[in-house]
């Protein structure tokens, strides 16, 4: 914003600190009462030999500008009080996309297995992943999406052996099942027969065996199973609107990534342990396996190579691995070998908590995973009914747009307004409700104000002068927040920061709407300024969310 470059310009005259720096320091006061800007005065004190509380008293008296209607000295904080009108222009002039710079950014997720259909974790994983590559798009980066389909391996196997001992040849179609569903029921299936018949260990171990000798009727059997599963995967991304800018498959690059690491040890990167297992040493982090002694691979082969075919493909200045948590110790050894092998890219784990439901956690290989599907259309199935019970009178495709919009934002919102390292327990109910901090309480704010919009537009002319009430400058004040909060969400991760700031936006034009009457007052166009910015600001938040915004509830 111009005035917050102004005032560094204006207090490093002042003050022995740069520009540069007085922009680390400037803040934005929680409480109104204290301004709206603050500067801690902590930093300058060994310098100008003075307490913290004196330097602010002084500067308080000293500091002057057209835009600044108070600057005030509270305790070791100097407090600047805006004009009204500088106030009101700096939330209508708020800009959230920001100018393009030269950093390209790489994000992969959810990188699922294809011998299962997604579950409520990859939903979090792609619901996080999508956020965050759209929070950092606004601040200007270039960012890649792809992902990782895990398409290989003794896992994939077991579904394929349920499937050719048990199927009969059927396909997803003649069972009435979604295809990745159908790939999954013979995974689950395995576990089951299994548990009754230890043998088939040696079996799935066997088929591996011959998918790695390139056996033709073993590879047509994983062709069959995998595209289904892919095909399955695809339209759960498509009904949540991700797209990814590229997928990389394991089985095409676990042969060339295992040659990578053959080189690295053939290069002294690596070293082999007395088992013959190539490894990775570490320093405090310990040892890791990168090839096991009879050369296949594990999954640090896998990322190793992929790392390099990234690099290869896009040349990323950053990677970003939605994985979660339990993950965290496995990528910090990961990184490090990333630096032994001089990955110049900078490298983050945006790493989540476990979400469950009420009735307890998931566990896929029972069968009783609870799956991305089953919950999207549980969503539906609410909405629908709020909607029926509140509107008998629409019609049932309105019924089912309507239904789908909400019910996917109430889910969307509620997994994305926690900070990701935090676990929590879904409440399907208490995400879809019109009251608390949930999408539908923001997505009915945006609709009572294009209610009220289609009644009366503004005109061009906005007089800043008449934003003097409590209710005006509370809305005010968080709208100019809002790029400040983008810039935050980005550089640390945390999409939550998005939705926290929305249901606070949100709440804000609440408390506002239920205080001031609106139309056919003297400050009708002003506040109908007012209320269509606070509607801008809100559609883009939850759109950095992956929501859609209704113009009807």
């Amino acid at each position: 914003m111009q005035f917050e470059n102004d005032i560094r310009v204006l207090l490093a005259q002042y003050l022995p600190s740069s520009t540069m720096e007085l922009a680390a320091l400037l803040q934005t006061p929680t409480d109104s009462e204290h301004g709206d800007y603050a500067i801690p005065c902590f930093a300058f004190a060994k310098q100008l030999q003075k307490s913290p509380q004196e330097i602010a008293y002084e500067l308080a008296q000293t500091i002057t500008h057209p835009d600044i209607a108070e600057a005030r000295a509270i305790g070791p904080y100097i407090n600047i009080y805006l004009t009204t009108q500088a106030r009101a222009k700096q939330a209508f002039q708020t800009t959230l996309q920001q100018p393009k710079t030269n950093k390209k950014v790489l994000i992969e997720f959810p990188s699922p297995n294809t011998n299962k259909p997604l579950h409520l974790g990859h939903l979090r994983n792609m619901l996080l992943g999508e956020a965050t590559a759209r929070i950092l798009e606004m601040n200007g980066n270039t960012v890649i999406r792809v992902n990782l389909n895990n398409d290989r391996g003794i896992h994939i196997c077991k579904s394929m052996l349920a499937y050719d001992l048990y199927a009969n040849n059927q396909t997803p179609q003649e069972a009435g099942i979604k295809s990745d569903h159908f790939v999954g029921k013979w995974y689950v299936e395995y576990a089951k027969q299994q548990a009754q018949q230890p043998e088939l260990q040696e079996q799935a171990q066997k088929l591996l065996r011959l998918w790695e000798q390139k056996d033709e009727r073993t590879l047509e059997l994983w062709k069959k199973l995998d595209a289904w599963a892919k095909q399955g995967f695809k339209e759960t991304y498509t009904e949540l609107g991700i797209f990814f800018d590229k997928e990389y498959n394991e089985h095409e690059f676990y042969e060339q990534a295992k040659q990578f690491v053959q080189e690295a040890e053939q290069n002294g990167i690596f070293t082999r342990d007395e088992q013959g297992n190539t490894i990775a040493e570490l320093g405090a982090l310990g040892k890791k396996v990168v090839l096991r002694a009879d050369g296949t691979a594990v999954y640090s082969t896998q990322d190793i190579g992929l790392a390099k075919l990234k690099q290869q493909d896009y040349a990323p200045d950053e990677q970003i691995y939605v994985v979660g948590d339990e993950q965290k110790h496995y990528f910090t050894q990961l990184f490090a070998i990333f630096d032994q092998l001089q990955m110049k890219d900078k490298r983050h784990h945006l790493s989540y908590g476990m979400i469950s439901l009420p009735s307890g956690k998931m566990k896929s290989r029972e069968g009783n995973v609870v799956d991305c599907d089953e919950l999207l259309a549980e969503m539906r199935r609410l909405a629908e009914t709020e909607l029926t019970t509140r509107y008998p009178e629409l019609d049932v495709q309105e019924v089912q747009h309507r239904a789908k919009t909400i019910g996917y934002a109430a889910l969307k919102f509620y997994m994305l307004k926690y900070d990701p390292k935090t676990g929590f327990v879904y409440d399907a109910q208490e995400s879809i409700s019109l009251e608390g901090e949930t999408a539908p309480y923001i997505q009915y704010a945006i609709a009572r104000i294009h209610s009220i919009l289609q009644e009366q537009q503004p005109t061009n002319q906005n007089d800043y002068s008449q934003y003097t009430t409590p209710e005006d400058i509370t809305l005010l004040r968080t709208i100019t927040k809002t790029k400040d909060v983008i810039v935050q969400a980005g550089e640390q991760y945390k999409p939550h920061y998005i939705a926290r700031h929305a249901i606070t936006l949100a709440q804000a034009f609440t408390a506002y709407y239920h205080t001031h009457k609106i139309l056919g007052v003297a400050h009708t166009n002003e506040r109908l300024h007012l209320i269509k910015k606070t509607q801008e600001i809100l559609k883009e938040l939850l759109n950095l969310l992956g929501i859609d915004a209704l113009e009807e509830m």
